[in-house]
C-alpha cells in the first residue's frame, strides 16, 4: 500500500531539500532498501503482517526501527507526550495452536527519552530481538506468522508522521540436506569414498578454537587438557567417522559410531581435527527422513546436563588377610571383621543426587504350625484365598510379610540357631518369644549348621503369589505332619529366605568422597549387632556369592583432575516477597467469589497488604483499555468464615472507573503480594556433598565444605559444625535445602563452595535430511500398458492400472459437496471442515457453594453455524478433563446429563458416605474441564462404486462398473481397483452375479474418448445419497470436487467437464480447466453445481490432447529418452562374429522403425561413435506376470575415442554410459 513501501538511500543527491528554520536537517544512511511505514501523524494503528515464514530449528527475529531526524522533529516541541507503542504478535497453527506477544513502549518525551540516546546521525533507534524456539517446538504444520502493530496512544498533540524498518532479519540454525541412495562405487564394486566425500552424504565437522590464543578467538574457553564429545541424535542411518588417506592416496573410513570423545589439546589444534558425518543409507525402497542433531559436549558424555547415572553390582570379598568360610566372622567390638568393610565404587566426580544402594538381605522367620494359633490359614480358607488358581491339594497355607520383596526361598523346616548378622537376620513375630539367633560371646562367630531337616520345595511346598502382590506357602501336606515331623516343641518351623532390600544410609552404611585426586568415593559398611537389647545393621549376606548394587549418578569426565575445581559464591535471597496475578472472570455479575488456596501461603490469608493492583480491561463506548486500579478494602471482602475465599465487588469498582465500564466477559487480574515460603534453591554449580567429605574426618578437607553467610557476616556456618545442620537439612540434586528456623524473610544469604567442572551440552546443530531412491525416470515404467490395451487384459496386477499411461484419468473420485442454504456468509472454511467442537468451562467457587453444575456449551455465536449431531434424540457429547497427574480422561457418561435443545449439560456429583466420586464436582482442585460436541457435517462424501461380475467366469470378461463408462469403447473400459478397498453385498449377491463397491476406479482415454458418470443411476434408491441426488437437482449445494491422478499428463492440453441430462444435452457451460489449472489444483476438478441442476444426469469428462511438438502429428521420429547406468561384465556376451555386447534392460518402448536406433554418450556427454561395422541389436519380449512388452538393446563394448576419433576403446566395468533413444508419440 501506499502507507508502507521501500525506501533507498539516494547517494547522487548533493543536498538537502529537507530543512527548518535553524537550517537543513542531517543526512541519515540506513540499510538499503528500508521500509517506509506512514503513520499518518494520528493515533490510527498501523498494521503490518508476514505471513508463512518458515520455522526452522532455533528461530529468532532480529528487528531495528529507525526514527529519523525529519520524523523526530514534529514531537521536539512536544509538551504532552503520546506513548509509540509496537506489538509484535507471533502466531502459530493459524493461531489454534499457540502464539506469543511482545511489546516495546516509548514515550514521546523528546528532552529526556529522546535526545540523550540518539545516535550519532541524530537519529532514534529500537531494537527489538525475539527467540522463536518456544513455539518451534510447539509448532504443528511449521509456520509462523508475524504481525507488528504500531500506534500512538495519548494525550499529546504531536504524532511521528512515520517510522523506518531498517532491520528485519529472521535467523535460525538449520541444516537442510537433500541426497540420492546411489552408492558410488570403485571398480571391484565396493564403496568408492574419494567420491562419497564430495557428495551431501559426507559432512566435515568443523569448529572454532576450543581454546583461545593460538588459533584466535575461542567462544568456548574450555579447560586445556580437558575432553569434548561430539554426539548424534536421532540420526540412525548416520555415523560419525574419521577420514584415513594412506600413503597411497586410499581413501578408508574409521568408523566411530554415534559419539567420539576428543581431548582439548594443542596436538589436536584446540579444534575438531578428523572428523565427519556419513549418512551410509543406499539401495533404499523408498525415501528416508531424519531429524536430528550433532551436538557438541563438555566432557565424555552425551547428556545434556554432563551427568550419568550408574548402576554397579559389588561382590563380596574378604577382609585382607582373611579367608573365612561362608557366613563366618571373626568378630571384634561387635562387629564382624573377616568381611571387607570398604569398597571403592567410582573414582568421578559425584553430583549431589540421591545414592541407593541395595541388594538381598537373608531372613530366619518362625511361624506357628498349631493349627489354633495364628499363622496357619485352614484347607477351606486357603482353598477359597487361590479359588480362581489351578493349583491343587492345598492343605493349609502362611501368608509371607507383605512389606517383604522375597527373592527366593531357601528352606522350610526345623529351627536351627544362628550367629545373628554373620548368619542372617530376624524378622516376624517371634523374634523376642523364640530366640534362636545368638550373639557370640567369644572372637568368633558360631558354626553355620542349618537343618537338615527340611521340607522338600514344590512337593510338600511352594511360593505363590495373589494378583494383589500378597505372597504365600502353600502346603501340600497337613499341618499335623509338618508339626510332627519338622516343627520345634512349640510347634515353630523356620522359613530361610532371601529378600530384596533398599539399604539405608547412616544406618547401613556411609558413603565417603575424597575431594583430592584419586577422587575416590567408598561406600563404608558397618557390620555390628549386639545383645540387650538386640541390634543390628542391614548389610548383604557374608559369602563370596554375594553382592550389592550400587546407583549414583557421576560428571560425565574420564579423568577428573584437580585443575577441574573452582570456588563459587551464590547468593540468595530467603523467602523473598512475591507477586503473582489471581485471575476472576467477570460476566456482569455485580460480584463474584475467588480462592487464594494453594497461591498464598496458610499463616498469610489475612494480610492487610496482600493485594495491590487491580488490572481491568475497560471502555469508553468506543475504545478499549488496560486500567490499572489501586486495592482499596471496599474492593475485595475476606470471606467471614473461610480465610482463603474473597469477594471483589465490581459494582463497587465500577463506581470507580467513573464514565467507564469494565468489558463485560474479559478476564480482572488481581496483584497480590505476599512472603515466599520457599525452602528449596536451587545453586549454580556442582559442589560436594559435605557429608560424604565429612565422613573422611581431615580437616585439611574443610576447605572443600559449603558455607552460609548470613547478611554478610550477622552468622557464618559451614557444614563440618555442628549446628550447621540448625540451618542446611541437606544438598541433593544441586538445590540446597534450608531450614526456617534460624533464618528470616528476606535475609540474605551467600553459599560458597568448592565446585567441580560442570560438563554438559555446549551446541546444538540440527540435521534435517531426506534420501530420495535414484532414478532417471520421470514417468512410470509401465506405461506400455496402453500399447496392448484390449478388453481381455489383465486387471489384477497392480501396476496395471496403478501406473497407467498417455492420457488416462484415475480415480479414486473423492466428492465434497458443500451446503450453501444451510449457513450463512461467514462461514471459515477451517470451522467449516473441523470434526469436532470443544469448549473451556472453569468451575468457581460460587457454583460449589450454589452446588450449580449446569452449563451452556453451544453458545448463540456458534449456534448461528453448527448443528449438532443428534442420533436417536441422543447428542454426540463428551466431557473430558485433566486429572492431578497431568492426563486427559474422558468423563463416564453417568456422572452427566445432556439436554440438547437447549444445548446444556449438567455435571451430577455421586455422594457417597461423603466422599463424591464425580472427579470434577469433588473439591480436589480439579476446577477445569472441556466439553466436546461432534457437529453435523456439511460436506458429504462418496467412495462407493458398484461393480459386478459373474464369480463362475474370468472377471476380466464380466467386470462391470455399473455407472462409469468410456464413450466409444466396448469391453472392459473402466476397471475397478481390487488392491483398493472394495467389499460384496451378501445380500443382493447371487451365485452367478456378484454385487460389489470399489473406492478406487480408473480408465485409459484415449484421442476423443469421454469418460462419464451416471450420478443418478448411482445415487438414486441408494439410502442417504438418494436425498442428496435431490438435493443436488435442488440446487442446494455449491459444488462437487473430484480428486482426480492423471498420468502421462504432459501429452494433455485441457479437460473439458460436461454436465448433461438423460438424453445428453448440455444443461451449463461446459467447463474446460487448462493443465497448468489441474496442475495448480493438484488435479482436482471442481464441478459448478450451484444452480440449474433439475435434470442433471451425467457427469462427462472430455480430454485434450497436444497437437504440437513433439505431439504434433507430423512427428515421425518419436520422443527422446536418455537412461543413464554402468557397463557390467555380468550382463555382457560375444555374439556369432565374437563381438562383445552388454544386454540392457530398457524403461521405455523403443521406437525401432528408424536408423540408428540409439546414442551412446559418456559420463561428460560427448558422443561415443561405433566402429565400422558394429550397431546396436534390440529385442522385445512379454512379460509372463504383467503380460507387457519389454524392450532389450545390445550395447556394443567398443567405440571410438572422442577426443582422438581414429583412437578404438573399450567399455570398462563400472564405466558410466548415456543412452539416447526414441521412444513412440503415444496419447
Amino acid at each position: 500500500s501506499d502507507s508502507i513501501r521501500l525506501i533507498y538511500n539516494d547517494p547522487a543527491r548533493a543536498t538537502n531539500y529537507i530543512t527548518n528554520s535553524i537550517g537543513a536537517k542531517g543526512e541519515v544512511s540506513l540499510n538499503d532498501p528500508s521500509l517506509y511505514i506512514n503513520l499518518d501523524q494520528s493515533n490510527t494503528e498501523t498494521v503490518m503482517e508476514l505471513y508463512s515464514l518458515p520455522l526452522l530449528y532455533n528461530p529468532e527475529v532480529n528487528f531495528t526501527f529507525v526514527l529519523d531526524e525529519v520524523a523526530l522533529d514534529q514531537i521536539t516541541s512536544a509538551t504532552e507526550f503520546n506513548t509509540l507503542t509496537i506489538d509484535f504478535y507471533y502466531v502459530i497453527d493459524g493461531g489454534y495452536n499457540s502464539y506469543a506477544h511482545d511489546k516495546v513502549e516509548l514515550l514521546l518525551d523528546y528532552n529526556t527519552e529522546i535526545l540523550p540516546f540518539l545516535e550519532g546521525d541524530d537519529s532514534y533507534k529500537i531494537y527489538w530481538n525475539k527467540d522463536l524456539s518456544g513455539l518451534y517446538d510447539a509448532s504443528v504444520d511449521g509456520n509462523i506468522d508475524i504481525y507488528i502493530s504500531i500506534s500512538q496512544v495519548g494525550i499529546g498533540q504531536e504524532y511521528l508522521p512515520h517510522i523506518i524498518l531498517e532491520r528485519f532479519d529472521y535467523l535460525c540454525d538449520e541444516h537442510l540436506v537433500e541426497m540420492y541412495d546411489r552408492m558410488p562405487v570403485d571398480a571391484q564394486g565396493d564403496l568408492d569414498i574419494k567420491s562419497v566425500i564430495n557428495t551431501p552424504h559426507y559432512f566435515q565437522l568443523f569448529s572454532k578454537p576450543f581454546v583461545g590464543g593460538v588459533y584466535g578467538d575461542s567462544p568456548f574457553e574450555l579447560l586445556d587438557g580437558s575432553e569434548i564429545t561430539i554426539g548424534l541424535e536421532d540420526l540412525p542411518y548416520s555415523s560419525l567417522v574419521a577420514l584415513d588417506i594412506d600413503a597411497q592416496q586410499n581413501y578408508e573410513f574409521d568408523y566411530l559410531g554415534s559419539s567420539e570423545t576428543l581431548p582439548v589439546s594443542l596436538e589436536e589444534f584446540y579444534m575438531i581435527r578428523n572428523l565427519a558425518l556419513y549418512t551410509d543409507a543406499y539401495n533404499l525402497d523408498e525415501p528416508v527422513f531424519q531429524d536430528g542433531t550433532v551436538n557438541l559436549y563438555y566432557g565424555s558424555g552425551t547428556t545434556t546436563n554432563g551427568e550419568r547415572d550408574y548402576n554397579k553390582r559389588i561382590d563380596m570379598a574378604y577382609a585382607d588377610g582373611q579367608t573365612p568360610a561362608d557366613y563366618r566372622s571373626q568378630i571384634v567390638g561387635g562387629a564382624a571383621t573377616s568381611w571387607k568393610q570398604e569398597f571403592t565404587f567410582s573414582n568421578k566426580f559425584l553430583t549431589t543426587d540421591e545414592i541407593s544402594v541395595s541388594g538381598t538381605v537373608y531372613y530366619h522367620q518362625l511361624f506357628d504350625v498349631d493349627p489354633l494359633g495364628n499363622d496357619v490359614i485352614s484347607v477351606a480358607d486357603i482353598n477359597d484365598i487361590f479359588a480362581d488358581s489351578e493349583i491343587q491339594n492345598i492343605q493349609f497355607g502362611i501368608q509371607l510379610p507383605d512389606g517383604l520383596s522375597i527373592s527366593s526361598i531357601k528352606s522350610v523346616g526345623t529351627p536351627y540357631e544362628y550367629e545373628l548378622s554373620v548368619q542372617g537376620f530376624p524378622t516376624g513375630d517371634y523374634i523376642e518369644s523364640n530366640i534362636y539367633y545368638k550373639v557370640s560371646t567369644t572372637s568368633s562367630s558360631i558354626l553355620y549348621s542349618p537343618s537338615s531337616n527340611i521340607l522338600e520345595y514344590e512337593t510338600d511346598f511352594s511360593l505363590e503369589y495373589l494378583s494383589n502382590g500378597s505372597k504365600y506357602l502353600l502346603f501340600y501336606v497337613d499341618d499335623a505332619y509338618v508339626s510332627t515331623n519338622y516343627a520345634d516343641a512349640s510347634d515353630i518351623i523356620m522359613v530361610d529366605y532371601w529378600s530384596f532390600y533398599t539399604f539405608a544410609e547412616t544406618l547401613d552404611y556411609e558413603i565417603k568422597e575424597d575431594p583430592e585426586n584419586p577422587f575416590a568415593s567408598n561406600i563404608l559398611w558397618y557390620y555390628t549387632y549386639s545383645d540387650s537389647p538386640t541390634e543390628f545393621t542391614m548389610h548383604p549376606d557374608f559369602s563370596l556369592d554375594s553382592s550389592f548394587t550400587i546407583e549414583f549418578s557421576a560428571l560425565t569426565w574420564t579423568n577428573p583432575s584437580s585443575d577441574y575445581l573452582d570456588s563459587v559464591t551464590d547468593t540468595i535471597e530467603f523467602q523473598p516477597r512475591v507477586k503473582t496475578n489471581i485471575s476472576v472472570y467477570y460476566d456482569s455479575q455485580n460480584d463474584d467469589l475467588f480462592s487464594i488456596l494453594n497461591i498464598v501461603p496458610d499463616d498469610q490469608f489475612s494480610e492487610l497488604d496482600l493485594f495491590n493492583y487491580i488490572y481491568l480491561l475497560t471502555t469508553d463506548g468506543e475504545n478499549e483499555q488496560i486500567t490499572k486500579l489501586a486495592y482499596d478494602q471496599t474492593y475485595i471482602i475476606q470471606d467471614p468464615t473461610t480465610d482463603f475465599l474473597y469477594t471483589i465487588h465490581f459494582d463497587v469498582i465500577s463506581g470507580a472507573l467513573g464514565s467507564d465500564t469494565i468489558v463485560p466477559e474479559s478476564y480482572v487480574f488481581i496483584e497480590t503480594e505476599f512472603d515466599s515460603d520457599q525452602l528449596k534453591y536451587s545453586l549454580s554449580k556442582t559442589p560436594f556433598n559435605y557429608d560424604y567429605v565429612n565422613n573422611i574426618n581431615n580437616p585439611a578437607y574443610n576447605q572443600y565444605s559449603i558455607t552460609i553467610d548470613i547478611n554478610s557476616g550477622q552468622t557464618i556456618k559451614s557444614s563440618y559444625d555442628s549446628d550447621f545442620i540448625d540451618y542446611v537439612s541437606k544438598i541433593e540434586n544441586n538445590y540446597i535445602y534450608f531450614k526456617d528456623n534460624f533464618i528470616n524473610p528476606y535475609d540474605s544469604i551467600e553459599v560458597s563452595y568448592s565446585h567441580k567442572l560442570q560438563p554438559g551440552i555446549l551446541e546444538k546443530k540440527h540435521f534435517l535430511m531426506v534420501v530420495y531412491p535414484w532414478t532417471n525416470v520421470f514417468e512410470p515404467v509401465l506405461d506400455d500398458f496402453a500399447l496392448d490395451m484390449s478388453s481381455d487384459s489383465s486387471i489384477d496386477y497392480r501396476e496395471k492400472y496403478r501406473k497407467v499411461a498417455g492420457g488416462a484419468v484415475m480415480t479414486p473420485f473423492e466428492y465434497s459437496l458443500s451446503v450453501d442454504d444451510k449457513y450463512s456468509l461467514y462461514i471459515s472454511y477451517r470451522l467449516n471442515h473441523r470434526e469436532y467442537y470443544e469448549e473451556k468451562f472453569i468451575i468457581d467457587d460460587q457454583r460449589y457453594i450454589d452446588n450449580d453444575f449446569t452449563f451452556t456449551y453451544l453458545t448463540p455465536e456458534f449456534d448461528n453455524y453448527i448443528n449438532e449431531l443428534i442420533v436417536n434424540n441422543e447428542a454426540a457429547v463428551s466431557v473430558y478433563y485433566t486429572d492431578l497427574s497431568g492426563n486427559s480422561k474422558f468423563l463416564d457418561s453417568n456422572l452427566f446429563s445432556v439436554d440438547h435443545t437447549v444445548h446444556q449439560l449438567t455435571l451430577i456429583p455421586k455422594v457417597q458416605s461423603g466422599v463424591d466420586s464425580n472427579p470434577i464436582t469433588a473439591h480436589n482442585g480439579l476446577d477445569e474441564f472441556f466439553i466436546s460436541i461432534v457437529p453435523e457435517t456439511s460436506d458429504i462424501e462418496f467412495d462407493s462404486y458398484k461393480f459386478t461380475y459373474d464369480p463362475s467366469r474370468n472377471i476380466l470378461d464380466t467386470a462391470n462398473v455399473i455407472s462409469w463408462d468410456v464413450e466409444g469403447q466396448t469391453g472392459l473400459d473402466v476397471y475397478p481397483n481390487l488392491d483398493a478397498y472394495y467389499f460384496m453385498d451378501a445380500e443382493t449377491s447371487t451365485f452367478d452375479n456378484f454385487d460389489n463397491y470399489v473406492s478406487q476406479i480408473a480408465a485409459y482415454l484415449e484421442e476423443g474418448d469421454k469418460l462419464r458418470f451416471d450420478i443418478e443411476t448411482e445415487f438414486a434408491d441408494n439410502g442417504d445419497f438418494d436425498s442428496v441426488l435431490n438435493s443436488i437437482k435442488q440446487d442446494k449445494f455449491l459444488a462437487v470436487f473430484i480428486d482426480a491422478n492423471i498420468q502421462n499428463y504432459d501429452s494433455l492440453e485441457s479437460l473439458t467437464v460436461n454436465l448433461l441430462d438423460a438424453s445428453y444435452s448440455s444443461i451449463s457451460t461446459p467447463k474446460i480447466m487448462s493443465l497448468e489449472d489441474l496442475l495448480m489444483n493438484d488435479f482436482e476438478i471442481s464441478v459448478d453445481v450451484s444452480s440449474g441442476m433439475s435434470t442433471l444426469r451425467y457427469i462427462e469428462l472430455e480430454p485434450t490432447f497436444l497437437q504440437d511438438g513433439v505431439y504434433d502429428t507430423d512427428n515421425l521420429g518419436g520422443i527422446p529418452n536418455f537412461e543413464f547406468f554402468e557397463w557390467n561384465e555380468n550382463f555382457a556376451f560375444l555374439d556369432s562374429n565374437g563381438d562383445k555386447f552388454m544386454k540392457f534392460p530398457l524403461e521405455k518402448i523403443l521406437k525401432t522403425d528408424g536408423s540408428p536406433i540409439a546414442y551412446m554418450f559418456n559420463e561428460e556427454l560427448k558422443y561415443l561413435e561405433l566402429p565400422v561395422g558394429l550397431d546396436f541389436d534390440w529385442q522385445v519380449s512379454n512379460n509372463e506376470y504383467t503380460s507387457l512388452d519389454e524392450y532389450f538393446i545390445d550395447i556394443p563394448s567398443r567405440y571410438m575415442d572422442p577426443d582422438s576419433p581414429a583412437e578404438e576403446l573399450e567399455f570398462a566395468d563400472g564405466d558410466t554410459i548415456v543412452l539416447r533413444y526414441n521412444i513412440p508419440v503415444r496419447k
